[in-house]
């Protein structure tokens, strides 16, 4: 039963197309892997690194309560839109399992894995904050990039959501 959610997962990987690999997850990679390498240069005392994290973890549990309710409220408009019937019935160019899935699936599949990521990363920071001053300052580098990453990663995908978002109230296809 808690396992379904892998399934978000992999469907969201299976629709992705290189370009959105590029954009969602090199990307962010390389901007995560920078940001740490600088602040690696810059900090070398674990006390002042447990301190910056710890105040960019509070940020950053701020940042996502905001990015999960535009994720629900995406969801809801989409959900509540006129054009609803139109999006079950479009088909895109995305295909799971050899399949084309349609617009409203493709869509349900990116607000899913959005807010499935969003609520791992609020967990994420919680326990950080919580069992962080424990850490070496490698496994807090670590989690600084692994934290990094995967903020910018949502920003990235919360751009095409909006994206999509727009282009199917404006009426352009995908």
């Amino acid at each position: 039963m808690y396992r379904e959610f892998f399934i978000i997962l992999i469907d969201f990987f299976k629709n992705m197309r290189y370009k959105n690999l590029v954009f969602e997850v090199v990307l962010p990679l390389i901007f995560s892997v920078i940001g740490v390498y600088f602040l690696s240069k810059n900090v070398s005392d674990i006390t002042i690194l447990d301190a910056i994290f710890n105040s960019t973890s509070n940020t950053i549990l701020s940042t996502l309560s905001i990015l999960v309710g535009f994720t629900l409220t995406l969801i809801t408009v989409i959900i509540s839109t006129d054009k609803l019937a139109k999006i079950k019935e479009y088909m895109t160019h995305y295909k799971i399992d050899g399949k084309q899935i349609t617009l409203y699936k493709y869509l349900l599949i990116n607000l899913s894995y959005t807010a499935l990521i969003e609520f791992f990363l609020i967990s994420f920071n919680i326990l950080f904050i919580s069992f962080g001053h424990s850490f070496a300052m490698t496994t807090i580098y670590l989690c600084m990039l692994f934290n990094a990453f995967l903020c910018v990663h949502l920003l990235f995908i919360s751009i095409r959501s909006f994206t999509d978002l727009y282009n199917i109230i404006i009426g352009t296809s995908d």
